[in-house]
């Protein structure tokens, strides 16, 4: 494997946790880049939404199945792992604008149910043993 492999998921990690200070020190970021569905001001959110945190304890819920996932993604995944990592960011912004309840939405949540979803649905199809124990270990 390659080092070159894990420099996508490195940004995504990094990125999730520089955001979090940033959010602490300007409060006010955390409303421009949330996502506010069906509301062409909070188009952004789409893209940004999985970076802003409410506080500690929502960034570890998230950060730590995100790890898993994303790096189990880029290792098992090489050749589709950024598309699905791309289809994954996008896919779930879009619906959330599109379908979700009136109100701020922040967090990678949403992501982290898609990547996992994905890893399982593929461990099945597979049939694959290695597959089949990262899947039980995302989930």
């Amino acid at each position: 494997m390659s080092k070159n492999s894990f420099i996508w998921p490195t940004l995504y990690l990094m990125a999730l946790l520089m955001a979090f200070p940033m959010g602490i020190l300007w409060p006010d970021l955390k409303h421009q880049f949330a996502l506010f569905p069906r509301s062409f001001n909070y188009l952004l959110g789409i893209i940004t939404t999985i970076f802003v945190h409410k506080d500690l304890e929502h960034l570890s819920s998230n950060y730590l199945p995100f790890f898993v996932a994303i790096i189990g993604l880029f290792y098992f995944y090489k050749n589709i792992a950024l598309k699905v990592t791309l289809i994954a960011h996008l896919g779930t912004g879009i619906l959330t604008w599109c379908f979700a309840r009136s109100a701020f939405h922040i967090g990678a949540s949403g992501m982290v149910y898609a990547l996992v979803f994905f890893v399982v649905i593929s461990g099945v199809i597979r049939k694959n043993k290695k597959l089949s124990v990262f899947a039980l270990i995302c989930l």
